[in-house]
């Protein structure tokens, strides 16, 4: 057999002989796929070079690059490139590489545009990246076998999946790019589809994407005809140009080692994705610490306000995020028809305990000694140890010292989400009422009365109420407000050399604040972490609290006096849930501290790459990190991170298994029950909800927050990227968190994918005076950065005048 096959021509290319991506590649052509053409070199030829140059095979990186070819063989490669145009992509096809079994990808090089005069130095430049400090210590040396192609100039490169073994999903997942090597690592991706087996792309290309339709379709279809041929699931390299796509390389995905902890298939009953809380999907570290609390805490709160279910529990199915709510029993007592239910209350032994627990809880009037509880107790001994944390030194903490830090953050956690529980049926109880008094009186529908209980409640959330005050210490001397104005992009650390007073405050303020999570998942960032954003933040209020009041958002002049006492109940403790929500998200803030610390320190000792990958311990692990380094040493599947990277792109199915048939029918009730169920109820009908399907130009979604404004879209991803939003940008989001306000004093408007009229990005927008609009269908997606777009948030309507690198409005 000779040392140079073109490939798809009849001359055998066998794996063993030319690496299995070259032999692959062979193949694709033989079957007559759109593949890019060139030539394999047999890895045999690598193993000689270093024997005529006298190096062995531990031979270094640079030794090898040092070397030239024998002249007999560059004669040979020079006649093999002929006819393969200008410029050519240089391959490596180690023996080892895109096997059945691994991949390799990324552990060898690649040289694209080389110059026809350059091709033997780039050859053995690719032949020294198998002698790469970069590879798996331990690895041996693998001969390694050399592809040239003609370089292929394409309008854009992309990566498809034909299914993702990771999770299961058996739609194709394809990342398109402008770059041939940024996208295919993953580092510079600029579009994501899902081509399902009916040939459906979401989202669907526009005429300004990267891809077309076409293309996408042709990708998903050689990649399942792949897997179909050989029983392997492949990911395939290609290009988009007008005659369509070309293969560049296709390898086989591995299965991970790891295969056995994912997520089994979902257990019976209801799930549904919660996109509202968790956009993305979970942290290893988050649902540890997370999921077992929400099953605990929602049991104990259930039982003792006598809910008709078990629990609610947190479960990541497929990599997402899903909740269901755990029966009771065998007897689903709220969706049994009429009388039925009133009967079982008296006859079923848990229906009858649970009965009599709601009795006893408002009779007793627990809400009210549950609020006493939360502002006496609870808040001001979450908020000490938060301020406590904050004076010391996290990174001068003995590693017991962290451990029992992040054993105490647990402890308050656990404290505080048992009272947000709690507290929440105080607020919704009388809401309900007011909600279904509403109803009945006057046929108005929920956004109507929740709104109104809003517009006169005192539910401005903690942390903008701070920046108010914080704002109007520093505005009372002129000399601490020049210098607010005058410090650049920097963060308010100046405010320590400056007047004593601003000072004062300042630090009261850090230390109530510095912790608090810009969102849900412990991969968000803290306040603390993000100065700058505080700053811009002072200014806008500076600049325009005073010429931009709060709205009014509804009219209750129309209200006879019993609706209009129920409407005082409803606001009486509207505030406490956005309360709540804030204090837990300081103490999950220090918790994600506490953890970056250990993944500093584990990132010193060489256990970890670095600091961030302490998220994607489970706690039990993070708490033997602190006791012993080296015991938690490659106790972490390297690929966890990169699995919830890959899960990330994919679109989750909405829900899982079979839904209720019918909304409760609370009438036959007790009445104590009938509000405890009716105040569950409102909640589940208000917070997490599908998203509403619009046109591109027209997007429809739930009006939360009334009013009109029209500006820029500024699509934010993180909370990180608060800090770009400017005066009157309209923030788009998969979805949003309470503690996002610092951004929403700069913009104009809010628009999400996800949310209810009860999530609390809608309460917050509502808070802040500013139209928001809920639920719009891939609204990240069909908007671009720069559009110009009218929310309004009475109607529940986005129309986009300008997209972003046009000449003209697209709708007037």
């Amino acid at each position: 057999m000779g040392k140079i096959v073109v490939l798809g021509q009849l001359t055998a290319c066998p794996a063993e002989v030319f690496g299995p991506k070259a032999s692959r590649l062979h193949d694709l052509l033989l079957r007559g796929s759109p593949t890019v053409g060139g030539f394999a070199l047999a890895a045999e030829e690598h193993v000689r070079h270093l024997k005529r140059n006298n190096l062995s095979p531990e031979a270094t990186c640079d030794e090898v690059e040092q070397t030239s070819l024998e002249m007999h063989l560059a004669r040979e490669l020079g006649y093999a490139a002929v006819g393969l145009g200008g410029r050519l992509a240089v391959r490596s096809s180690a023996l080892n590489e895109d096997g059945p079994s691994q991949s390799q990808a990324g552990k060898y090089l690649t040289l694209l545009n080389v110059e026809p005069n350059g091709l033997m130095e780039a050859i053995v430049k690719v032949w020294a990246s198998a002698h790469s400090p970069r590879l798996p210590a331990g690895q041996k040396f693998v001969p390694m076998g050399i592809i040239v192609q003609p370089m292929l100039v394409a309008d854009a490169y992309g990566v498809v999946a034909g299914a993702n073994p990771l999770t299961g999903g058996t739609s194709a997942v394809i990342e398109i790019g402008a770059m041939p090597m940024t996208v295919t690592s993953g580092q510079a991706v600029d579009e994501r589809y899902e081509v399902r087996h009916d040939l459906t792309v979401d989202p669907e290309p526009t005429a300004d994407s990267l891809a077309s339709l076409k293309a996408l379709r042709s990708a998903a279809t050689i990649a399942w005809k792949m897997r179909d041929d050989e029983h392997q699931e492949f990911e395939l390299e290609f290009g988009c140009t007008d005659e369509g796509i070309m293969i560049l390389q296709a390898r086989p995905i591995g299965i991970p080692e790891t295969k056995a902890t994912l997520d089994p298939p979902p257990p019976p009953g209801n799930w549904i994705l919660d996109p509202v809380h968790y956009p993305r999907p979970l942290t290893p570290l988050f649902e540890s610490i997370f999921a077992p609390l929400v099953s605990k805490v929602s049991g104990e709160v259930f039982a003792e306000y006598g809910v008709f279910a078990r629990s609610i529990e947190l479960k990541s199915i497929y990599g997402w995020p899903y909740v269901r709510v755990v029966p009771l029993s065998d007897i689903a007592a709220p969706s049994l028809p009429g009388a039925l239910i009133g009967l079982a209350t008296r006859v079923h032994p848990q229906l009858r305990d649970r009965t009599s627990a709601s009795e006893f809880a408002l009779t007793r009037n627990l809400p009210a000694k549950h609020v006493a509880d939360w502002q006496q107790t609870v808040a001001p001994t979450a908020l000490a140890f938060l301020s406590n944390l904050s004076d010391q030194r996290i990174q001068s903490f003995s590693n017991d010292k962290l451990r029992g830090s992040l054993t105490v953050a647990l402890e308050q956690l656990e404290l505080v989400m048992v009272s947000n529980y709690q507290t929440d049926f105080a607020h919704l109880i009388p809401l309900a009422r007011f909600v279904n008094m509403m109803r009945h009186h006057h046929g108005w529908d929920d956004a109507t009365s929740l709104v109104l209980v809003h517009s006169g409640a005192d539910s401005r959330a903690l942390y903008p109420a701070a920046m108010e005050n914080l704002a109007s210490e520093f505005a009372q001397n002129d000399s601490v407000e020049e210098r607010l104005r005058s410090v650049g992009s920097g963060g308010l650390d100046w405010v320590a050399g400056s007047d004593e007073n601003a000072r004062r405050v300042w630090e009261d303020h850090r230390k109530r604040w510095s912790f608090t999570l810009l969102g849900y998942d412990l991969d968000e960032p803290t306040l603390g972490e993000l100065p700058a954003l505080e700053r811009r933040t002072l200014i806008a209020i500076l600049d325009g609290a005073r010429e931009r009041p709060r709205k009014a958002l509804g009219d209750s002049t129309a209200l006879s006096n019993s609706e209009r006492a129920q409407l005082i109940d409803a606001q009486k403790w509207f505030h406490i849930r956005e309360q709540g929500e804030s204090v837990k998200a300081g103490v999950l803030g220090a918790i994600r501290v506490l953890a970056l610390e250990i993944g500093r320190r584990l990132e010193v000792a060489s256990v970890v790459p670095h600091a961030q990958t302490a998220l994607y311990f489970t706690i039990d692990e993070l708490r033997s990190a602190c006791l012993d380094a080296t015991a938690v040493a490659g106790s972490i599947p390297s690929d966890r991170e990169n699995e919830r990277k890959r899960r990330s792109a994919e679109t989750p199915e909405r829900e899982f298994g079979r839904p209720t048939k019918r909304d409760p029918d609370l009438r036959w009730l007790p009445k104590a029950s009938r509000d405890v169920h009716s105040a569950v109820m409102l909640l589940g009908q208000n917070e997490i909800l599908p998203s509403i399907i619009g046109a591109v130009d027209t997007l429809l979604g739930r009006a939360a927050s009334p009013g009109t404004h029209t500006g820029k879209v500024r699509i934010i991803r993180d909370a990180s990227q608060l800090s770009g939003v400017e005066d009157g940008d309209v923030i788009v989001a998969a979805s949003a968190s309470s503690t996002w306000s610092s951004g929403f004093w700069v913009a104009g408007a809010l628009v999400t994918e996800a949310g209810g009229l009860l999530s609390h990005s809608a309460i917050v927008a509502r808070e802040m005076g500013i139209p928001a609009v809920i639920g719009v269908e891939a609204a990240t997606t069909k908007l671009h950065d720069g559009d110009l777009i009218t929310v309004d948030g009475a109607a529940g309507r986005i129309i986009r005048r300008l997209s972003a690198g046009t000449d003209g409005p697209i709708e007037e």
